[in-house]
């Protein structure tokens, strides 16, 4: 299928083969995929030679002018290992619905935009309720490093 994939894409450099539960589309989840799934002395090629084109501007000029084309492209398998995909560890990521239920409930609180609760800044009451939301706000923060999740984009 990469090799599909490659000369599907002749001017490309780089291909990445992903399982079916990464969307290819998403650069975020292309990249997760190859940090959490790929060995790489094991899971990246190099295919030199390989089809271009005259377009290609990483081409130089002299190999042009000589009729010379081609690259080399880098094939990078982010996909569980087959021999023991089945054990592989499920995923642990928040789906978009969960991210976007979670930004819904806690963004406030998560951005720091919480409303005030007390009209005398520095009062007794904002104090406690600042000191509250920064901890809620760590420890949400912290599950959602933990799950992989460093920003929550709700234009995605």
């Amino acid at each position: 299928m990469a090799l599909i994939a490659a000369a599907n894409s002749y001017k490309g450099r780089l291909v990445v083969v992903v399982d079916d539960d990464v969307d290819p589309s998403n650069l975020a989840d292309v990249m997760w995929a190859v940090t959490t799934r790929c060995e790489p002395s094991e899971q990246i090629d190099i295919v030199r030679n390989a089809w271009s084109s005259a377009l290609d501007p990483r081409i130089p000029a002299e190999h042009k002018a000589a009729g010379i084309t081609s690259h080399s492209k880098a094939i990078i398998e982010a996909v569980r290992p087959f021999g023991w995909k089945d054990k592989y560890p499920p995923t642990s990521a928040l789906t978009q619905d969960e991210a976007r239920e979670i930004e819904k409930k806690w963004g406030d609180v998560i951005k720091g935009a919480v409303k005030q609760t007390e009209p005398v800044a520095g009062g007794k009451l904002e104090k406690k309720r600042r000191a509250e939301t920064g901890h809620l706000r760590r420890s949400i923060s912290l599950r959602l490093a933990a799950l992989g999740i460093h920003k929550i984009d709700l234009n995605q």
